[in-house]
């Protein structure tokens, strides 16, 4: 329960310091992950972002605030962690419905997120179909998607993102490049990885098919997918719950009770040839692996 422990401490640590500026990577080593899976397993876990997850607890505690003090609203607003006025009532709108300068009226109510605290049992009896492989490296085209660290990347946006995708010219092309006999087996993949600009951490996410050929359209990417050894979980089940249900399962159970951990700051899905809405569709979770550590 090391993983899930080293989880507690970091919200314990941000409700310590809800009004500091907090940094992720600092978080990730009370689970001594990489801030890129540390991110993914709050997400997957506790169904929330880490930036959605303390922003939500800030404006609870504002709008609390806001009801029993007489401190100024922009003063609120900057407490809080917001640069203006502006951004603190867009912010609260979206939040509790109302405008801050309403809530201080009294007689309507506000929304609370409390603080989150696990529950952890082990209920046992539940079958992970997985295999340990060490692959070579190979080649992908690729169409990329750029995403906020504070955004619901994996329960929102990235099932979003398939379903426009879906229904452009780009998923048509993107599919011409499947060749069957490959090392993924002619499906496509969904690949997300960490990545750094201009000191924002933000997540990239791919849709690609495994070929070694050059692309036709500027809008695609031709990159290698680096050795390993991975860990390869196959899923059965209705997209996207069934590969989202799969996940919580890969970091509250597997990761939980094996001798690996993650490694390197990326990982994908593998979407096989069949209907994905049936109940009996197959497809994979490929996680690169290493030996665990000692915490």
């Amino acid at each position: 329960m090391k993983w899930l422990d080293g989880l507690q401490q970091s919200i314990d640590y941000i409700e310590e310091n809800i009004l500091e500026k907090l940094d992720y990577e600092y978080l990730a080593r009370y689970t001594n992950m990489s801030v890129f899976y540390y991110q993914r397993m709050f997400s997957v876990l506790l169904g929330i972002s880490v930036g959605e997850y303390i922003r939500n607890r800030r404006l609870t505690l504002a709008g609390l605030e806001l009801t029993t003090s007489n401190s100024k609203i922009i003063d609120i607003a900057f407490k809080y962690g917001y640069e203006t006025a502006e951004s603190f009532t867009k912010a609260f709108v979206r939040f509790h419905g109302i405008t801050p300068s309403i809530a201080r009226k009294g007689n309507l109510s506000l929304k609370s997120f409390s603080k989150i605290t696990l529950k952890i049992s082990l209920d046992g009896g539940n079958t992970l179909d997985y295999k340990i492989v060490d692959e070579g490296e190979f080649s992908v085209i690729a169409l990329k998607k750029q995403f906020s660290k504070d955004e619901d990347v994996f329960r929102k946006q990235i099932p979003r993102f398939w379903q426009d995708l879906f229904k452009s010219s780009l998923y048509r092309e993107l599919i011409s490049y499947v060749k069957e006999n490959t090392i993924t087996k002619g499906g496509i993949l969904g690949i997300d990885e960490m990545a750094v600009s201009q000191n924002k951490q933000l997540f990239n996410y791919y849709a690609a098919v495994e070929t070694d050929e050059k692309p036709k359209n500027d809008k695609f990417t031709l990159f290698k997918i680096p050795s390993h050894k991975w860990a390869i979980f196959k899923c059965t089940g209705a997209m996207p719950n069934s590969i989202q249900n799969l996940w919580v399962k890969i970091y509250s159970e597997f990761f939980q009770c094996s001798s690996y951990e993650p490694v390197a700051d990326f990982n994908f899905e593998l979407y096989l040839e069949g209907d994905s809405n049936k109940d009996n569709y197959v497809s994979e979770i490929w996680v690169p692996i290493k030996n665990r550590r000692s915490l």
